[in-house]
């Protein structure tokens, strides 16, 4: 009879594959922005979306009520960046293609945004007014 034996090699495991990267600049420039915002009244929640086609998700921001707007915050070329959004008639996008739509009515007017998100921010590339 042949007797086997297998030496087990142990190796304590690294700081990086036991945790998430809770360092990676997006997320301290998200978390420095919710902090800010611990104050504000007037914010309801936040959700992470993607609206663009990078790995970096975009920070949405519900304000507490329709007069107070929502926004939507992307961090791009290692700074913070953000769109604001009235909440009466809401905010929709096509995840992953850098398009927002944004609308909004008041009194008989209604307003229809569309922004597009790029490296440099969110452009406004459509609007009307009705």
């Amino acid at each position: 009879s042949t007797e086997i034996t297998t030496q087990i090699e142990t190796t304590k495991p690294t700081e990086s594959s036991t945790k998430p990267n809770d360092t990676a600049p997006w997320k301290v420039a998200y978390s420095k922005y919710i902090e800010s915002l611990a104050d504000e009244k007037y914010v309801s929640g936040f959700s992470l979306v993607y609206i663009d086609s990078d790995d970096i998700p975009e920070l949405f921001v519900s304000g507490g009520c329709e007069a107070t707007g929502s926004r939507i915050c992307s961090y791009k070329n290692s700074k913070l960046i953000t769109v604001e959004l009235s909440r009466l008639g809401g905010a929709s996008y096509i995840p992953k293609s850098g398009l927002v739509h944004n609308c909004n009515g008041n009194s008989g007017y209604y307003s229809t945004y569309i922004y597009r998100l790029t490296g440099g921010g969110f452009n406004e590339i459509f609007y009307a007014l009705q």
